[in-house]
């Protein structure tokens, strides 16, 4: 009776992706590709680091490279990965103030808030949220500007981390 749990559940889920294709409209929106991450991930990514993991490879941007004195505090140690996104969304889209710490040749940083309201950033987030949900297996929900698949090169906008204790 307990090798047909798994077989059953299976079943399960591929009837419900079927009836999520079917009665669920196309995601083409970024508030809409959000808006259903959002319902899925306190399941399937619950500390948000397949969202942060996608971010990062969009934009090649390494989050404790480009803070070299608050990940030598130890800083991203205990984060999740919507704490990181932040930090990564903050040093793409350049929102960190840089202040010299005294007697030293570091930099601490401070995030400033991303404006959300820019065509880059929503470009950026349609394209993470569409990646995300296919990573998950729902590029059949995918409206069809985001089936192609095509990761756009974001990292040319994307800063080069610090290094060590260099200042900029």
């Amino acid at each position: 009776m307990l090798w047909q749990k798994p077989r059953f559940l299976s079943s399960k889920a591929e009837a419900l992706q079927a009836a999520l294709e079917e009665f669920c409209p196309r995601l083409s929106t970024p508030d809409e590709l959000k808006r259903f991450y959002d319902a899925i991930s306190p399941d399937m990514d619950p500390s948000g680091f397949t969202l942060y993991r996608m971010a990062k490879e969009l934009t090649g941007i390494d989050v404790p490279s480009c803070f070299p004195y608050e990940d030598n505090r130890g800083l991203f140690e205990e984060m999740s990965g919507h704490s990181l996104l932040d930090w990564l969304t903050a040093v793409h889209f350049r929102a960190v103030d840089w202040d010299i710490i005294p007697g030293s040749t570091y930099e601490s940083a401070t995030l400033r808030e991303v404006d959300t309201s820019t065509s880059e950033y929503q470009a950026f987030e349609k394209q993470l949220y569409a990646k995300v949900l296919e990573r998950m297996g729902f590029q059949s929900l995918l409206g069809p500007e985001q089936e192609a698949g095509a990761i756009t090169e974001l990292k040319q906008h994307s800063p080069q981390p610090k290094r060590g204790g260099e200042t900029r």
